[in-house]
């Protein structure tokens, strides 16, 4: 059995109170909790568009009805006249 002090425990990292930047740090690291790729635009990258979305979500709808046009072969009802 090998002995492990508290602070290098992922169970710490809701269960004590961290006032250290260091050691939260530490702890985000070893629990794999990292911050994401962020876009050009600044916000994250996977809201501005999802995996396997072609496009960003604020142009995927119809602008007249708000039809989803990500669905393949999808064809909007405002064009259906």
């Amino acid at each position: 059995m090998l002995y492990v002090n508290t602070k290098q425990q992922i169970a710490d990292l809701m269960t004590k109170s961290l006032n250290n930047p260091q050691t939260w740090e530490h702890l985000l690291d070893i629990a794999q909790i990292r911050g994401g790729i962020m876009s050009e635009a600044g916000i994250p990258a996977l809201i501005a568009a999802p995996p396997g979305l072609t496009m960003p979500l604020s142009i995927a709808n119809c602008t007249e009805c708000g039809f989803n046009t990500t669905i393949p072969s999808s064809i909007c009802p405002c064009s259906w006249t």
